[in-house]
């Protein structure tokens, strides 16, 4: 909303030229629609005690857990 009360004066100004008034227009529908993103992702954490993020194991971790072959390209410029 604040985006939106700095960015309509400029866009009503009369020397603007037409390609920023555009851009302006462009850039206060993004905001827009991020905000109302933004608003949906807090109604939904809000509705969830748990946290937006997950364990994902990487290949290497399963490639050991599975017993599968490994090749390690430059290990010796890896630090010790």
């Amino acid at each position: 909303e604040e985006i939106k009360f700095l960015l309509e004066p400029l866009n009503k100004m009369v020397q603007m030229p037409n390609s920023v008034k555009i851009l302006i227009s462009c850039y206060t529908q993004q905001a827009d629609y991020f905000i109302l993103k933004l608003d949906a992702l807090r109604h939904e954490s809000k509705a969830k005690s748990e946290m937006g993020f997950s364990f994902v194991e990487s290949e290497l971790v399963e490639a050991i857990r599975e017993g599968w072959w490994v090749l390690l390209d430059n290990v010796n410029s890896a630090p010790p």
